[in-house]
């Protein structure tokens, strides 16, 4: 197994490289090769990413010759040709001009080390790999391409889903704008992506802002598992993002209000927590009851009846019950206040119970939109 690490200036270079190995990590699947490829994006600096990626495979042929390293005059690494090893073994000095197959010494774009069974290391040309092989076994020169050719032209199809919340927790350490004011979140994201944030003058100003900008508080993991459970039509979106490893840059409006989306929904819990801790809980009443409360949060159930929406409502007594929505009040969410009558069954806590058989419900009041 090999590991190399890659330099790129901005995430926009580092994602069309991602998608290049994506590509080829596809093809190796669809064609059966015995290969091995991940790869992890790692922030090096506010500006520049790194790429840890680790390769490796079976590379045996027949005759019992084994492919140990490749090097490539067109990827260079200084003035020398990029090597890529991949096995342990010392391939001593590398010529581009000799080939142990045909004898030829010419000048060679690619020279595959191979090594024997008995520990006899050969060069064999790239233009006689498939002669000697009996096929072309240079997917590997395309891993180094892959990582070291220039991304000019190129733009990324989709982004690394962390790195791109990771781009909007950074601009929201300014604040959040929308998409009507200047230099909106989604802007400062997408110029984040780009690097434009940290190069273009018109930013420059916002930059030394960041200096002495408040520090990150929430990681791009604790975003997405917020998202992935939020509520409404807004977070159903938001949810169906965050699903995928990767997502397109048209999404980045949408990850770049997550982390002020969190923000309030972090406040709200730390409210409701002192809320609760203020005012000491009654035991929950048994039987039929009238309940009158806010809703704490609704969840989808799925059972083998289909999709049923389950929601929490705190009564302003303290105590709670969860059971089943009222389709009268589907539309109740987080923070509305209802009203409706239900049968409560007890709990293990004195102050919870299981609510069922509602009836009469309303909506008291809807909450303030955020």
């Amino acid at each position: 197994m090999n590991k190399t690490t890659h330099h790129f200036e901005s995430l926009f270079e580092a994602s069309v490289v991602v998608e290049r190995l994506t590509k080829l990590k596809e093809r190796a699947a669809k064609h059966g090769w015995d290969v091995t490829l991940e790869w992890e994006l790692v922030p090096a600096s506010d500006e520049a990413y790194e790429l840890e990626l680790t390769y490796g495979g079976s590379f045996s042929f027949a005759g019992g010759w084994r492919l140990v390293a490749i090097a490539d005059a067109s990827l260079t690494l200084g003035e020398e040709p990029l090597v890529y090893k991949f096995a342990e073994v010392s391939v001593g000095e590398i010529d581009l001009t000799r080939c142990d197959h045909c004898e030829r010494k010419i000048a060679r774009r690619k020279v595959l080390i191979l090594e024997s069974e008995s520990g006899e290391i050969i060069h064999v040309g790239g233009s006689c790999a498939v002669d000697f092989f009996g096929h072309d076994p240079l997917w590997a020169t395309w891993i180094a391409e892959a990582v070291t050719e220039p991304t000019g032209g190129f733009a990324p199809s989709t982004i690394d889903l962390k790195s791109l919340v990771r781009c909007a927790l950074e601009a929201y350490r300014l604040g959040y704008r929308r998409t009507s004011e200047t230099f909106s979140n989604k802007e400062l994201v997408l110029a984040l992506v780009s690097g434009r944030f940290w190069k273009e003058e018109k930013y420059a100003g916002l930059v030394e802002a960041l200096k002495t900008a408040p520090p990150i508080v929430a990681t791009p993991e604790e975003i997405i598992e917020w998202a992935a459970t939020a509520e409404g039509d807004f977070g159903a979106n938001l949810a169906k993002l965050v699903s995928s490893e990767t997502v397109s840059l048209k999404a980045a409006g949408l990850i770049a209000y997550a982390p002020a989306g969190f923000d309030k929904w972090r406040e709200r819990v730390a409210r409701l927590a002192a809320e609760r801790e203020a005012k000491p809980s009654a035991p929950v009443p048994i039987g039929r009851t009238i309940i009158e409360g806010t809703v704490g949060y609704v969840k989808s159930v799925i059972n083998d009846y289909g999709e049923t929406w389950k929601f929490r409502v705190v009564s302003d007594e303290g105590w709670a019950v969860w059971g089943t929505r009222p389709r009268s009040i589907e539309s109740a969410v987080a923070g509305d206040r209802v009203r409706f009558t239900a049968t409560i069954e007890p709990s293990e806590d004195s102050d919870f119970g299981f609510f069922k058989r509602p009836a009469k419900a309303e909506i008291l009041e809807v909450a303030t939109a955020a």
